[in-house]
């Protein structure tokens, strides 16, 4: 039956439509990866400028400390670990910011989309004679800002993840995340 089915579609398809979606799938993918690179390496030297100016506090306060607590012998690592604890430091804090920033453009762009499109709904029902608030009406920006503090707070409060019963259905897009995550890590 299954080779039955691959000879119809084998019959069906085009290959040269095939090969040009494939095709678009790659470069999009290459697209999608090269973008995230970039923002991978803004955050990096982002956080090893942010570790570089803590490196000055640690050591004022920290290497004392540190001398103080550590064996003699192992005092040469203090520096270095020092300067890396910094940057790793700024790396994650940076990372977080990112997050932050992310989490805030996808809160007003999502509810800027939300109120086009219910008002594009409400009027296509016809609850609605027509679009009430466009983008030069003041309450059209109150209430897409309203909409994203909560959308952003929610965000937030959740730790930039999803509940339970939407995690499972966008099971898909967090395996996505996590090869593209892979990819851009790697090399």
């Amino acid at each position: 039956k299954g080779q039955r089915i691959a000879l119809v579609v084998l019959k069906a398809v085009d290959p040269q439509e095939i090969s040009l979606s494939i095709a678009g799938v790659y470069e999009i993918m290459l697209a999608v990866i090269a973008t995230l690179r970039f923002k991978f390496a803004a955050a990096v030297t982002l956080g090893c400028s942010m570790g570089e100016m803590f490196q000055t506090g640690a050591r004022a306060y920290a290497q004392p400390h540190l001398e103080a607590s550590i064996p003699r012998e192992y005092h040469k690592w203090i520096e270095p670990g020092i300067v890396y604890g910094c940057k790793g430091t700024g790396i994650a804090l940076a990372w977080v910011l990112q997050r932050v920033m992310s989490a805030m453009h996808c809160s007003i762009r999502g509810s800027y989309i939300v109120v086009l499109s219910a008002q594009a709904a409400l009027v296509e029902l016809k609850y609605l004679d027509k679009v009430k608030f466009t983008e030069d009406n003041p309450y059209f920006m109150l209430i897409v800002s309203l909409i994203a503090m909560v959308g952003f707070i929610n965000q937030v409060a959740s730790g930039f993840g999803l509940p339970f019963p939407l995690s499972f259905f966008f099971l898909p897009v967090y395996i996505v995340e996590w090869l593209l995550t892979f990819m851009v890590g790697s090399v």
